[in-house]
Formats: C-alpha cells, structure tokens, sequence
C-alpha cells in the first residue's frame, strides 16, 4: 500500500495517467479520420527508455539488444513517416497532384490499410 501511495504522488504517475486517457470520446467528437488525437501515447517513451537502459545493463547480452532495439527503431521510423505522408496526402487531397499519394482505383481500402500502402513511397524518402 505504502508503494502504491508513493506513486500516485509523482509525476510518472501523471504522465501514465495522461498517456492512458481514453481516445474514443475524441473519436466520436472528432471522426475516425483524426488519428492525431493518440499522440498522448508519445509521453511514454520516456519510461520506455528507462526500461530499455535497465534491461541493458542486465543481461548478458548488451550488443545483441542494441541491435533488436535499432532494428526497432528502423521500422518505427518507417511507419511514422509512411504515416505523416499519408496524413499530409489525405489534408492536401488524394491524387491531387504527384507529390500525395494516390489510392489505386477500386481498392477501397480503409485508412489504416491505406497507411500500409503507403509504406514503400516512406521508406523511398527516407532513403533519398
């Protein structure tokens, strides 16, 4: 009890409760379409990084971690960027011009199916 107490009291635990706040409300006020509204997910990459340099400092295996985490952080980096250029495509206009993305007729794809399409123009910025 006296654990629990003692970390209601800092601010981890206001991060964390930040962090968790459910999105549905703002999904119902906002649309489906407005998937901004997570980005509060982000203030827990801080305790990710902690337990990553603990995790670090106790196996035996250090390089091999390193290694899994950078792999990690490689198709992140892919993804979130797949994601911002199909968000810019999406507010400029689908198939407006030849910059945005351009879904291919009678795909219907959702949004989020969409997002994955649009994986191979990311990691081509990425690249140049």
């Amino acid at each position: 009890m006296l654990l629990c107490r003692h970390y209601v009291r800092t601010w981890t635990f206001r991060i964390d409760a930040v962090s968790i706040l459910p999105t549905d409300a703002l999904y119902a006020w906002l649309g489906t379409s407005s998937t901004y509204v997570r980005l509060n997910r982000l203030l827990r990459l801080g305790r990710l990084a902690e337990f990553l340099q603990r995790a670090e400092s106790l196996t035996n295996y250090p390089n091999a971690l390193r290694v899994g985490i950078l792999g990690v952080i490689v198709v992140l980096a892919i993804h979130w960027n797949a994601c911002i250029y199909y968000q810019l495509s999406a507010w400029i206009g689908l198939g407006s011009d030849d910059w945005v993305y351009t879904p291919m007729p009678g795909t219907h794809l959702a949004d989020h199916d969409q997002t994955t399409v649009v994986i191979v123009p990311g990691v081509l910025s990425l690249s140049t």
